[in-house]
């Protein structure tokens, strides 16, 4: 469970400047008592999209894009909703303050691991730019080609072999040996206590909005002990299984282009990225796994360029996370070049021409599959390609999308020579069978049309705002709780109601002192899928409010119609029952239509 207390997030919401912050990433100007500019979520030539300061939202009146400050970081930088609420907290000075009793993790507070890794990022690369015993490190990565502009501009650092060094510095800036280990700087052995990080040079892991979580640190000398790289180890703020290394520098291309680029290191993604190539992330020392390709999506993302190392290790890595991205409908190409083993050194052997020449040529997912079976197999053996052939056939009917699955079957069938009738291809699958828009998990035993039906109404009731007195009184009439199926819509409608009739304003930030956190992340961000005209809010709304009561009156109907065809029923139920049903027949629920 995770629940901030009303106090402090009343306190967080009245210092919340929206025009500040989204004058961050829309350039605005005032007009009358609201500002405008281009919306940041439809491409516009005249400016539709305004900030109102007194209300603390915006509206665009062209695509409908609505909501409150932490709806724009949701929507822009797809943040989560407790992400959203710990960069406003950070950005304007606001300690959010845990329920008691309502969280799990134990010890320092993310904010302030946040500032000791960032303490030990400056005081790594201050070490490397300027301590004796980094000259060594210094002339490596001169040798390698990094320039002192690369090393500032990724904070590149290194951490002295001498135990004690990080640990004074740390600690005259106020930070206790406990934040230290509990930020992964520090490592516990046998009641003895040493610096994780020695004689290696680091690497800043940023998390999407730029803090430092952790490093990623490599050894220069074969002699260091331990493997190539070593990464901090999982803390609070860092599980190498959900870590995108570069994100922060990629994310916004990402995002505008809908293309990501994927290499295996580090230092691959970083030169890419100095060399304009930057919608380029890497996985840290990990499997590409499921919890990637959820970050790409939710980004947006909709094709992936895998560049992995040009060895067998590579390319096998390759194969695996193209599947994992097929399988969930992100298109995928292999980029395959031969005169370098890896990113880096084909930039530094033939320029950024190369590398874009290499992307140019990618080959798509399947080509690719079927070049690795024909090299690994005898393909003119029938044995050993009906083999080859049927572990594609497998892997693509893994996929989550029926068109996709579909189509990928048949161009298997051409590439591969076989008739289209061995492969079980099938007639083509219907559009509607596919869910554009996969609802989050969050539902019980209700359907998903009746999830998305609540949180329509949950939606109009946050568009129309304080001043539709007609919804609040409509809505308190003919609504109850118990219409609801779902407990999340059901208990935001409960909230949104309760703050329309004070006269406030509901948004997601005031929710967030009176619901867990984690529970309704996932309904906010199905809110945010769909925009409509504000205008329409109040028809909108008197239209979902009768269609929930409609569901609810053809349900009881239904529940009374199965119970008469029990074969073990009395007379007398039968008689109630026929009679409850008549009942319901002739009164049908009426919503009162609104108007604007």
């Amino acid at each position: 469970m995770a629940r901030f207390t009303k106090e402090s997030v009343q306190r967080l919401r009245e210092a919340v400047d929206i025009v500040d912050l989204i004058t961050r990433y829309v350039p605005l100007k005032r007009a009358g008592t609201t500002f405008k500019g281009l919306c940041p979520f439809h491409d516009e030539k005249t400016p539709s999209f305004t900030v109102n300061k007194a209300s603390r939202h915006f509206h665009c009146f062209g695509c409908g894009a609505h909501g409150d400050a932490v709806a724009f970081l949701m929507q822009h930088e797809r943040f989560e909703f407790k992400q959203a609420l710990e960069f406003l907290s950070e950005r304007f000075g606001v300690a959010l303050e845990a329920e008691i009793g309502d969280v799990d993790e134990k010890g320092a507070s993310k904010a302030r691991l946040r500032q000791v890794n960032e303490a030990a990022g400056r005081f790594f690369h201050a070490f490397l730019l300027h301590a004796d015993e980094a000259e060594g490190a210094r002339g490596y990565l001169a040798k390698r080609g990094f320039s002192l502009a690369f090393l500032q501009a990724f904070l590149i650092g290194y951490a002295p072999q001498h135990q004690g060094a990080l640990r004074k510095f740390l600690q005259s800036s106020g930070f206790s040996e406990e934040e230290m280990e509990q930020a992964g700087l520090l490592s516990r052995h046998d009641n003895r206590v040493r610096e994780f990080f020695s004689e290696r040079i680091t690497f800043p892991i940023l998390d999407a909005i730029g803090h430092t979580i952790g490093f990623s640190a490599r050894k220069w000398r074969e002699e260091t002990y331990g493997g190539k790289y070593i990464n901090t180890h999982e803390t609070q703020l860092f599980k190498k299984s959900r870590v995108l290394f570069g994100l922060f520098y990629s994310k916004k291309r990402m995002m505008k282009d809908r293309i990501a680029c994927i290499v295996e290191g580090q230092v691959d993604a970083l030169r890419l990225v100095e060399a304009g190539f930057d919608f380029t992330v890497a996985s840290l020392g990990t499997a590409f796994g499921i919890p990637h390709v959820e970050q790409l999506k939710a980004m947006g993302v909709e094709e992936v360029y895998l560049t992995f190392d040009q060895d067998e290790a590579g390319l096998l890595s390759a194969e695996k996370a193209g599947h994992l991205l097929m399988k969930k409908g992100i298109g995928v190409r292999v980029v395959l070049f031969s005169d370098a083993k890896d990113p880096d050194e084909l930039l530094q052997k033939k320029g950024k021409g190369a590398f874009f020449q290499a992307l140019t040529g990618a080959m798509d997912y399947l080509p690719f599959l079927i070049a690795r079976a024909k090299a690994s197999n005898n393909w003119s053996s029938p044995r050993e390609k009906d083999k080859a052939v049927r572990l594609i056939e497998e892997k693509i009917r893994e996929w989550e999308n029926p068109i996709l699955v579909y189509e990928t079957l048949k161009q298997l069938s051409s590439l591969a020579g076989v008739p289209e009738s061995l492969l079980n291809i099938g007639a083509a699958p219907s559009v509607t069978a596919m869910n554009p828009h996969p609802l989050p998990a969050f539902h019980t035993e209700a359907t998903e049309a009746d999830l998305m039906l609540e949180l329509d109404l949950v939606r109009w009731l946050v568009f129309a705002g304080p001043e539709s007195e007609q919804l609040v009184q409509c809505c308190r009439i003919h609504l109850e709780s118990d219409d609801f199926s779902h407990e999340v819509p059901r208990q935001l409608f409960c909230l949104a109601l309760e703050r329309l009739q004070r006269g406030e304003r509901p948004d997601f930030m005031s929710f967030a002192g009176d619901v867990d956190i984690e529970s309704v992340s996932a309904a906010f961000k199905t809110l945010l899928l769909r925009r409509q005209r504000i205008e329409k809010a109040l028809p909108m709304a008197s239209e979902s409010m009768k269609k929930i009561k409609e569901r609810n009156w053809l349900k009881k109907r239904e529940e009374i119609r199965k119970k008469m065809e029990d074969p073990a029923i009395s007379e007398d139920e039968l008689i109630q029952l026929a009679h409850r049903f008549d009942e319901l027949t002739k009164n049908p629920p009426v919503i009162p239509s609104l108007l604007n």
